[in-house]
């Protein structure tokens, strides 16, 4: 009795002071849940801030994560979305933050705030792939706890990184080396690898970086002061407009196995020597600059670097007096001046996995040995006189050529066009496309007295010598000129990544009728998705994904009669679905029409075509329920409708025993989770999140497995791995 009436007491205490301060019962500190709130209002309510609600505990929001011992706010994470605006000053007010991760907000503009500089305790920032603009700022210098990441991850996605960088695309006929974009991202959804073409599409992190503004707009110079932050192990401020020199206090960093990467900017000077003085750099970028000079410095047997890519600059040194450390495991200098020959100590490096020289002024025999042969001949080509395996060898080469030339003299004499391959209407089509787009660098290799079949970024058949691919992997800007339509025996046309592509997609590519892959994706192209892509019928394989399309999705590309791909994502397309949309041909098909602002029902249409392999319709305003997609008789592998309006009971859905992958969260899904979904032995990742399901969790399968986010902020939904069920 008296234990009873001790409990008593305790609870009419905790019951009065919760009905005099609500807020004694969140674990969130109240400081910090005012300040997530003054962001919310400052970005103007965004979506993707919906459970930030002032009657719930914030260390329960999306997005946020608060310390288990002191419940402070220590990340602030929010990877793609909808935040719109200039960074709110209100962000250096969360003093305990630690992690703080803006990424992929493409509509996040304006400079860094100043008071970033007041979260001492930061030790990982990263605002990528963003529209900040303004100058790389100095006080980024006080933020003295920027570290570094978990260095075994690291390795590995290096290594990954490597791997894809370096294997040459044969099937586009693509002739240039392509880096990867790898992703970090914690909180969106891994593409199937058939929807980037054969790689992972995952936003543009190859290296975790403990200090990345990378994808951006800053301009102006790198401010040296950054070399002073004493724990800072990775610095990435690539993809940008900066401008000056590279700073020659960056040989002064304190952190071990450095990361630095400064690629794609408009940088000038010679890189400084005093660079060398810091000998256990792991990573270099430096590509896609204006450098100049003699890369000496970062090498020598002193040293541990790994990976050095210094390509597509204007440096011009002697090749031969260059002494590699064993460590180095890539090595890029395509697209220089350099001269001389490649040294033999190339040939003692065990570990090299990445090599290329082409596009320099190189001669003499490839040095034989190491892993120098292993290279495909696109490492070595378009030197002065390079020769050896995998290249012809020099002797072969003069006598091939003094025959050639003995053979075609007396016709070149009269048609200098006859000793070329290439078809002359190519070449012209060819010329005309470089001029609309202004000459740019990318398209060098494009002179009139040049066979065009040698050309970067094209590819001819090997037997009737018309040009059928052409991919370019960046530095284009204008519209999409019309001469392409004058490429008649084009199968694959690619340009991926041409953020300064703009205006709508021509009329003229209806001319392509040979076309099989069109991959516009990446640009800033707008306009609507023309029905007109109809005509294309060899057509199997259609990107449109990350531009600024508009308008509906027209009904007529269901008529395509090859397609097995078709991606239209992240674009800004209204409307509704199209019902003809389930009566696409091919077997598998993959349709990704997330990240719009589409509305309406899902189309009962859909049903219709029971052989799906991939639905993503995620991040849209769609309404309806989910039975015309699944159900017992239907292939569906991946079906991802999270973030939509969708309203239906749960419980009554038949999930198809294909399925590995179902992401419904963010949705108003009412009933009870059913118990088809414990028998799903296939089952990889299963998020019902943010919805208004009930009941208890059934037992068996991988159910248990997941993590307690792919079942919370529901009604009542309980059961492991959420608690137990009264």
């Amino acid at each position: 009795m008296k234990s009873k009436s001790v409990t008593t007491i305790i609870f009419t205490l905790i019951f009065s002071t919760t009905l005099l301060d609500p807020s004694l019962s969140e674990l969130c500190n109240q400081n910090d849940k005012k300040v997530l709130l003054q962001i919310k209002k400052a970005f103007n309510d965004p979506y993707v801030l919906t459970s930030w609600h002032e009657d719930t505990d914030c260390c329960d929001w999306y997005c946020v994560t608060c310390d288990p011992k002191t419940h402070r706010i220590t990340a602030l994470t929010v990877i793609t979305g909808s935040l719109t605006g200039p960074i709110p000053t209100q962000v250096g007010d969360l003093h305990y933050l630690e992690n703080l991760d803006l990424h992929k907000q493409v509509n996040l503009t304006g400079p860094i705030p100043p008071a970033i500089a007041k979260l001492k305790n930061l030790k990982f920032l990263r605002l990528n792939w963003n529209s900040l603009t303004g100058s790389v700022p100095d006080f980024l210098s006080q933020l003295t706890n920027l570290t570094f990441l978990d260095k075994t991850r690291i390795s590995a996605l290096i290594e990954l990184s490597f791997t894809i960088a370096f294997t040459p695309k044969i099937s586009l006929g693509i002739r240039a080396i392509t880096a990867p974009q790898m992703s970090t991202d914690n909180q969106s959804s891994p593409q199937d690898p058939a929807a980037d073409g054969g790689n992972t599409t995952t936003p543009a992190n190859p290296i975790p970086a403990a200090a990345n503004l990378s994808f951006n707009n800053l301009t102006g110079p790198i401010p040296a002061s950054l070399s002073k932050l004493p724990n800072l192990r990775s610095l990435r401020l690539d993809r940008n407009k900066l401008t000056g020199s590279i700073p020659e206090s960056f040989g002064e960093f304190k952190g071990e196995d450095f990361y630095l990467v400064l690629s794609h900017n408009q940088l000038s000077g010679k890189i400084p020597d005093l660079l060398g003085k810091k000998k256990d750099f792991a990573n270099i970028d430096l590509s896609r600059n204006k450098l100049e000079g003699d890369p000496n410095a970062l090498f020598g047997s002193d040293k541990t670097i790994q990976f050095v890519d210094l390509s597509r600059n204007l440096l011009e040194f002697n090749m031969s007096k260059i002494e590699f450390p064993k460590s180095l495991a890539t090595l890029d200098l395509n697209h220089n001046k350099i001269i001389g020959s490649l040294p033999v100590g190339l040939t003692a490096l065990d570990d090299l996995r990445g090599f290329n020289v082409s596009y320099n002024r190189l001669c003499g025999k490839i040095p034989v040995g190491g892993n120098l042969q292993s290279f495909e001949d696109t490492s070595y080509f378009h030197n002065r006189c390079l020769c050896g395996a995998p290249l012809q060898s020099f002797m072969e080469m003069k006598l091939f050529t003094t025959l050639i030339l003995t053979l075609l003299f007396s016709t070149t004499l009269f048609d200098p066009a006859l000793s070329e391959l290439c078809n002359q209407n190519d070449k012209k089509a060819l010329l005309q496309i470089k001029k609309a787009f202004n000459n740019p660098y990318v398209l060098t290799s494009w002179h009139e007295d040049t066979d065009c079949c040698d050309w970067y970024c094209v590819k001819c058949h090997p037997k009737t010598h018309r040009i059928t691919s052409l991919f370019v992997p960046g530095g284009l800007s204008g519209t999409i000129p019309p001469q392409i339509g004058d490429l008649p025996y084009l199968d694959n046309l690619d340009l991926h990544k041409q953020i300064n592509l703009t205006g709508p997609i021509p009329p003229s590519i209806t001319k392509l009728r040979n076309l099989q892959s069109l991959r516009l994706d990446g640009t800033s192209i707008s306009g609507s998705v023309p029905g007109f892509l109809s005509q294309l019928t060899n057509l199997n394989y259609l990107d449109l994904s990350f531009n600024k399309l508009t308008g509906p999705i027209p009904a007529s590309l269901s008529k395509l009669p090859n397609l097995g791909h078709l991606r239209l994502d992240r674009n800004r397309l209204t409307g509704p679905i199209p019902d003809s949309f389930g009566e696409f041909k091919v077997k598998r098909f993959y349709l990704e029409l997330s990240h719009n602002q589409l509305s309406g029902k899902i189309p009962a249409a859909l049903g219709r075509k029971k052989d799906f392999a991939h639905i993503d319709l995620s991040w849209n305003k769609l309404q309806g329920d989910v039975n015309s997609i699944l159900g017992s008789d239907k292939m569906v592998s991946h079906v991802d409708l999270s973030r939509n309006l969708l309203e239906f009971d749960m419980s009554k859905v038949v999930v198809p025993k294909s399925l590995t992958w179902l992401d419904l969260n963010h949705n108003k899904i009412t009933g009870s989770l059913p118990l088809g979904l414990a028998a799903m032995g296939d089952l990889q990742y299963l998020n019902v999140s943010y919805n208004r399901l009930c009941g208890r969790i059934p037992v068996g399968g991988k159910l248990q497995k997941l993590e307690a986010t792919s079942y919370v902020h529901n009604l009542c939904l309980c059961g492991a791995p959420l608690q137990r069920c009264k």
